[in-house]
């Protein structure tokens, strides 16, 4: 089996220079600019952005890199897909809900990923067919997304204390009864990976960025769940920004299948 042992260790040592690059901006009042989308930014974006790809590029020169702030530089078949700040508007509000992403892409697919969450100072690293891992202050600890066998009275983690109007009867369908905010896409993710959640679907009808999902998606797959379109298919990573639609993320693979049909049996009925 190819290993990523090199890929980890320089993206982890990557997310923690970013996050010490960042941190004296975190400490006092964040001012941010808009983007023409309306999302904010801030100089830490901008920072963080400039170090990790400068970083990724110094040892993977071969290597393409899609990242937030500076767009896509292509190179090579592999590709990073990188998110200085996921949850910028956590960093501004100082709440703590936010991370740094960086994931690797081979054949439009995530292989690897790191993820660190700064206020917490969790690292989350995975490598898919290779197991998932955190580590903090206090050791390394394996990640298994099936390590809660409930059944029923289904955890989803999400976007606020309760569901969009248009994923409600799904979740009702599928057994949801809990929700777990947490306000980063990447953060949301890792609820899966942990066995804390059961199942994240996104509430943006258009889907995440790329960005947002790459990393957190490796460390979900190698700690055993299943990331998919709710059209049945695979996430294609093809240097694009947007996914383009909705996805759903689950502890196993079976949950996934019986949320698609559930959503796509509702949109059907809907038309």
């Amino acid at each position: 089996m190819k290993t990523y042992d090199k890929e980890i260790r320089v993206a982890k040592d990557l997310a923690l220079r970013a996050w010490n690059a960042i941190a004296p901006i975190y400490d006092q009042i964040v001012q941010f600019e808009r983007k023409g989308d309306g999302s904010p930014v801030t100089q830490a974006d901008k920072r963080s952005n400039q170090l990790i790809v400068r970083g990724l590029t110094e040892a993977f020169p071969l290597d393409s890199i899609v990242s937030e702030e500076e767009g896509v530089e292509t190179r090579g078949d592999r590709a990073w897909y990188i998110d200085p700040i996921d949850g910028t508007k956590g960093f501004i509000k100082r709440n703590g809900h936010f991370a740094i992403h960086i994931g690797l892409c081979e054949n439009q697919t995530p292989v690897c990923g790191v993820v660190y969450w700064p206020v917490a100072q969790e690292m989350y690293l995975g490598v898919v067919g290779d197991g998932a891992w955190r580590e903090n202050s206090r050791g390394i600890f394996t990640l298994d997304a099936s390590r809660n066998k409930r059944i029923e009275n289904l955890v989803a983690s999400s976007n606020g204390d309760f569901p969009t109007k248009e994923l409600e009867s799904t979740f009702r369908a599928l057994g949801v009864t809990e929700y777990q905010n947490t306000g980063s896409e990447g953060l949301r993710l890792l609820k899966i990976a942990e066995g804390i959640a059961d199942i994240r679907m996104s509430e943006c009808e258009k889907g995440a960025s790329t960005w947002d999902v790459c990393a957190p998606q490796a460390i979900v797959e190698a700690a055993g769940g299943t990331v998919r379109n709710l059209d049945g298919s695979r996430i294609r990573y093809d240097l694009q920004g947007r996914m383009g639609q909705r996805y759903v993320a689950a502890k196993n693979e079976d949950l996934v299948k019986r949320a698609i049909d559930q959503y796509n049996s509702e949109s059907r009925e809907s038309t």
